[in-house]
Order: structure tokens, then C-alpha cells, then sequence
């Protein structure tokens, strides 16, 4: 009776047994996942750093094409070797800036690099645009074993910011002003002969007759106003000189 008892509990003992070690190297496998898990969370952070230390930046030009309204024939491009005032690259960057049609670029120096001793900046000068022209600008920087490239269209535009036209009539003039650019503030008229405003107009209703100055204000960009003048005079657009906010108005088709 015991031998059989026994001989009918050893099947069992096998099996439970074999769902220990079962068990056993199942937590095994688990204990190792979680460890890989936890040093490759260890080292992740040193990659990461590694990364960091390598900026090439611009105040025009960047990863993602920037498109910039350009109104002279020269620009300046500045070049950087940071991120912000706590992140820069700790390696000498080597950097080329190169334009896709006619124009003239300067370097700041022969060596075209910026130096990993700290935030540097480097001002590359494109001359020579042209009006209507759009210019692709790019930047390629490299150094430490890591390469960076930033872009930009420069859509050159000259047309001045600050524009004047006249109508004449019978009896007086119409002075037209406006803004092209983003230009704001004082609006400041002198003519070349004596002129009577039309104190009907709210903005000229203190205007006094006269060759001025007379004062009004755009308070946005893009803003415009008609000034009438009475005047038996022939006068043309040049015999008016008009500013907004500083600069000086040139005669243009409204």
C-alpha cells in the first residue's frame, strides 16, 4: 500500500518539478529584460549629450526653408555655434554658405570657422542682389564628426517702403501716402510752395496755409491717407517731402 501511494505521488513530483523550473526561468528571462531595460536607460542619457554639444544656427537660415522679403542689395547672414546662452558646441565648426544665383558672398575671415571656445558668431555678407531676384542662401557647418545644413529664399523687393503720388486738379492736389512695408509712426509734410490744406479733412482740420511741416500719425504698418492741398500752382509729387516714421517717402503708381 505505501509503494503504490508512492509510486502514484513521483508522476506528480516530476511535474511540479518541471513548473519550478518553469517558473524559475521565466523570472530569469524577465530579471534579464528588465536589467537590459535598465542599463540601456542608463546609457541613453551619455547618446543624448553627445548630440547636444554639436549647434549650428542662424538668425536667417534654418533646418526648415525660411522664405525672407529682402528690400537692398546687401544682407547680412549671422552664423552661430549655439543653441542659447547655455548650450553651445564645444568643437571647431568649419562652415561654407553657398547661393544658388549671381552674388557676391564675404566671409568674416579666411578660416570660415567658429571656434569651440565658447558662443561665437560669425557675419556673412551676400552683395550684389538684384530686384525681383529670389535667392536660395545655404549654410552647411561641420565639426566633431557631425554635419548640419540650413537654408533660406531671400525674395529681394525694392520697392521703398514709404510711397507718395499726386493728382492734380483745377484748384488743388490730392497728396497720397502710404506704406509698403512694415513702416509705422509720424507722418511729417513739407511742400515747396505755399498750399492751403483742407481743414474739411478731421486729420487736417489745425493745418495751417503754408510750405509746413504738417503732422499726422499712421499708427499700423500698412496704412495710407489722401491729403488735399488748394493751390493755383503747378506742382508735382517732388515738390512735397513726406516721412513716416523716419523714412522718407518716394514717388509710386497707387
Amino acid at each position: 500500500m505505501t509503494e503504490k501511494a508512492s509510486e502514484q505521488r513521483s508522476p506528480r513530483r516530476r511535474r511540479l518539478g518541471l513548473v519550478l523550473l518553469v517558473l524559475l526561468l521565466i523570472t530569469t528571462a524577465v530579471s534579464g529584460g528588465v536589467a537590459a531595460k535598465y542599463i540601456t536607460a542608463r546609457r541613453a542619457p551619455r547618446n543624448i549629450v553627445d548630440t547636444q554639444m554639436f549647434y549650428f544656427t542662424s538668425n536667417v537660415l534654418a533646418e526648415s526653408t525660411n522664405t525672407v522679403n529682402v528690400s537692398a542689395d546687401t544682407v547680412s547672414i549671422e552664423l552661430y555655434n549655439f543653441a542659447d546662452a547655455l548650450r553651445w558646441a564645444e568643437m571647431d565648426i568649419e562652415y561654407t554658405v553657398t547661393v544658388d544665383e549671381d552674388a557676391t558672398v564675404s566671409y568674416p575671415s579666411e578660416t570660415h570657422k567658429l571656434a569651440g571656445n565658447g558662443k561665437q558668431t560669425a557675419v556673412v555678407t551676400l552683395s550684389g542682389l538684384k530686384d525681383g531676384t529670389t535667392y536660395t542662401v545655404t549654410a552647411t557647418g561641420t565639426g566633431g564628426g557631425y554635419s548640419k545644413t540650413i537654408s533660406a529664399k531671400l525674395v529681394v523687393s525694392m520697392k521703398p517702403k514709404v510711397c507718395k503720388s499726386l493728382a492734380v486738379s483745377d484748384d488743388y492736389v490730392v497728396l497720397t501716402v502710404w506704406t509698403a512695408g512694415d513702416v509705422k509712426g509720424a507722418v511729417s509734410i513739407r511742400c515747396t510752395a505755399d498750399v492751403i490744406p483742407d481743414n474739411t479733412d478731421p486729420v487736417m482740420n489745425t493745418w495751417g496755409a503754408g510750405k509746413g511741416p504738417w503732422a499726422d500719425s499712421f499708427s499700423s504698418a500698412y496704412s495710407s491717407h489722401q491729403y488735399r492741398f488748394f493751390t493755383d500752382k503747378t506742382l508735382t509729387a517732388d515738390d512735397f517731402t513726406v516721412t513716416v516714421g523716419g523714412e522718407l517717402a518716394e514717388e509710386a503708381e497707387p
